[in-house]
């Protein structure tokens, strides 16, 4: 299948072609994080691609979106979350990983990198909640068809009997470090929810770092935000953003 990356890619190689036996480290490293990209996307695209084949195949067939399934369709269903959910995971590792990489030896920062930093070290660095976001019935995905699944983390949020004082206490963590939180609620769908509190956090640290841990919790009670919520929009800009850093046209 193609990738948004697949240009770049022999774009690279040939560039590495022409090197001959000189080696390259920056070419090398941009090489390696493309390829890697490449399988990361066809993995969610897999996973996305049966979503949007069920959904499709229930609006066809009116009368199986309303019958008894059995357990073991239920346990596949559920498999094809937590699939969905690892393979968004896994391309936030890579990304995380060659983004540190980028910073580190070159002095340039990926696209987003300091959300999906961020994201990486307080969810999925964290056992715990890392379980409970693959397990729990209160978390999942959103996706419209023809794009890539993009989990979410519900919370309070979802719950009119919590929401508001999960709110109150969420509000108060950044009243206290000099930040009003807007209003943040469903009514804004979880991208809108993710940019906005993302954009709050940003004002106590723009490289979002030495978030009390205080506020940690009052995230993860609420709703934590995800740090890429258009997988599409966001392969383009970072394909964008390597050909500028490698200089490819």
């Amino acid at each position: 299948m193609n990738t948004p990356f697949d240009d770049i890619a022999v774009k690279l190689s040939e560039a590495g072609m022409q090197l001959r036996e000189v080696i390259d480290e920056k070419l090398l490293h941009t090489s390696t994080f493309v390829q890697v990209c490449r399988v990361r996307y066809q993995q969610m695209y897999s996973v996305s691609e049966k979503s949007w084949k069920r959904h499709e195949e229930m609006f066809k067939n009116p009368q199986q979106g309303t019958r008894s399934i059995t357990i073991k369709e239920m346990i596949d269903q559920s498999l094809e979350s937590v699939e969905a959910k690892l393979n968004y995971f896994g391309f936030i590792e890579e990304l995380n990983r060659f983004g540190r990489v980028f910073e580190q030896k070159y002095g340039v920062i990926l696209p987003e990198y300091f959300k999906i930093r961020f994201y990486r070290n307080k969810m999925i660095e964290h056992s715990d909640k890392y379980e409970a976001y693959l397990q729990s019935s209160a978390t999942g995905y959103t996706y419209t068809i023809g794009k890539l699944i993009i989990p979410f983390h519900s919370g309070a949020i979802n719950t009119p009997a919590t929401s508001p004082d999960a709110y109150t206490q969420l509000s108060a963590e950044f009243q206290a470090l000099g930040v009003t939180l807007p209003q943040l609620d469903l009514s804004m769908m979880y991208k809108k929810y993710s940019e906005a509190l993302f954009a709050s956090l940003g004002q106590i640290n723009p490289r979002l770092e030495n978030v009390p841990k205080s506020l940690l919790s009052a995230m993860f009670t609420y709703s934590f935000p995800t740090p890429i919520n258009d997988l599409e929009k966001y392969t383009a800009q970072l394909v964008a953003w390597l050909k500028t850093f490698q200089n490819i046209t």
